[in-house]
C-alpha cells in the first residue's frame, strides 16, 4: 500500500514536478509519500508494486460526484492508473452532518462492490468512481446504473436487473441529501441509494 503523507482534497490531477518526493516505509509493503495521490500511483506502479493488477484509491472522506471528479485527488489516482495501463477504482465516502461515521462499515459496504467491479470487466482504459452512502451500520443500500453527469441531476434512471428502483433523484437545487449515491464508469455511473 502507498498513500500520500498529507491530505490532498481538491488536488485534482496535480503531480510533483518542482521538488523531490520522500518515500517512507511504515510497515511491510506499506509506504507513504510526500506527493499527491497521482504521484503515489506513479511511484507504486513504476517502483514498488509493478506486478499489481488493479489500483484502489481511497476510501476518501467526502463524496466525489459530477464535476467533483475533476478536482478529486482520489479520482485522479484512479485516472492516473488507467493512463499507466491499470484498471482502477476510486472509493469515496459521503459524510452526513451530525451522523457518526463508521469506517469499518464503509469498508464492508465497499468490499462487495469492489469484488463485483473487478469481476464485471477489466477496464484497461477506464476506471470506476464508487461513492458510498452514509448509512446506519448494517443497512444494505441498493445499486443502480446511470450516465455520468456534470451536476445536472437526472430524474429517471434505469435500474439494474436485480433492483426495482427507477427514480433516484431528490431536489435538483439541493443535490444529494442522503438518498442517492453515484459510482462512475467510462460513461456510466452506478448509484447506491
Amino acid at each position: 500500500m502507498l498513500a500520500p503523507r498529507d491530505q490532498h482534497s481538491y488536488a485534482g490531477h496535480r503531480v510533483t514536478t518542482d521538488g523531490a518526493l520522500h518515500l517512507i516505509e511504515t510497515g511491510p509493503r506499506e509506504f507513504n509519500l510526500s506527493g499527491t495521490p497521482a504521484d503515489c500511483v506513479r511511484v507504486a506502479l513504476a517502483h514498488l508494486f509493478p506486478e499489481i493488477d488493479w489500483v484502489l484509491a481511497g476510501i476518501n472522506r467526502g463524496g466525489n460526484l459530477g464535476a467533483d471528479i475533476f478536482t478529486s485527488g482520489t479520482v485522479a489516482a484512479a485516472r492516473e492508473a488507467t493512463l499507466l495501463g491499470k484498471p482502477a477504482i476510486a472509493i469515496s465516502q459521503y459524510v452526513k452532518k451530525g451522523m457518526p461515521l463508521d469506517w469499518d462499515w464503509s469498508r464492508e459496504l465497499a468490499r462487495p462492490m469492489i469484488e463485483q467491479l473487478m469481476t464485471e470487466q477489466r477496464l484497461a482504459k477506464g476506471y470506476w468512481n464508487l461513492n458510498l452512502p452514509h448509512t446506519e451500520t448494517g443497512s444494505q443500500p441498493r445499486i443502480v446504473h446511470s450516465p455520468q453527469t456534470m451536476n445536472r441531476w437526472i430524474s429517471d434512471l434505469s435500474a439494474s436487473s436485480t433492483d426495482s428502483v427507477t427514480r433516484a433523484i431528490t431536489d435538483p437545487g439541493r443535490g444529494l441529501r442522503g438518498r442517492m449515491w453515484i459510482c462512475v464508469s467510462r460513461g456510466r455511473l452506478r448509484l447506491v441509494i
